[in-house]
């Protein structure tokens, strides 16, 4: 994992940890050459823009460079949902593919699973008869949120700001007891880097 933002490394890394996989982390591309020349990796998620060495010379080093011909991993690009136009140029640089930022659990699944064949067994976790209750038991259908804060949870959780993620639900309990109900199970998910269950969560809420 190359990215030169500690929290973006932090997110994807924990993702991949929890799917089983080995991880190892660099800010920069040539942090990441130096690694790979001792570790050699299956598959690397490398971010464009990062300082000292971009993605783009990096991915050129490491398919030219004699010292990596038989240490030359997958390399998928790290982008900010990158617009049609601006994928090619990824593609032709070098990489195999891209992962748009906010990171999400099925397209890292579907990169694993197409370069590296690994297979997922999904597993339903059914409630048990003497389980607890989670703690956010609000019915969803009668919350409504300020338009304003609404739409700063949304942003902040597709951009995966942790810090402006905390600040607003520092904010949100400040309100009704039913909005710190949904801060404290907003605040669950993200200590599991679980922010597809924050938006998704965020789709199903009235604002105005």
């Amino acid at each position: 994992m190359v990215d030169d933002v500690q929290e973006n490394r932090t997110i994807l890394s924990q993702m991949l940890k929890e799917l089983g996989s080995h991880v190892l982390e660099a800010e920069n591309g040539q942090e990441a050459l130096m690694i790979l020349l001792e570790n050699p990796m299956d598959l690397v998620f490398m971010d464009i823009r990062m300082p000292i060495m971009d993605g783009f010379e990096t991915i050129k080093i490491l398919r030219t460079d004699p010292r990596f011909v038989d240490k030359r991993p997958i390399c998928i690009a790290i982008s900010a949902s990158p617009l049609r136009q601006q994928i090619q140029p990824l593609l032709d640089a070098g990489f195999e593919d891209f992962l748009a930022k906010p990171f999400r659990f099925e397209a890292i699944y579907q990169c694993l699973n197409r370069f590296l064949k690994v297979q997922f067994e999904y597993v339903e976790n059914l409630p048990q008869e003497n389980s607890t209750k989670s703690p956010f038991s609000l019915a969803i259908e009668n919350l409504k949120l300020d338009n304003s804060l609404y739409q700063r949870l949304r942003d902040a959780a597709e951009l995966n700001d942790l810090t402006e993620l905390e600040n607003l639900l520092l904010e949100l309990r400040q309100g009704r007891v039913e909005y710190q109900q949904l801060a404290d199970y907003f605040q669950q998910q993200l200590a599991d880097y679980n922010i597809d269950e924050i938006i998704t969560m965020l789709e199903q809420i009235q604002h105005a």
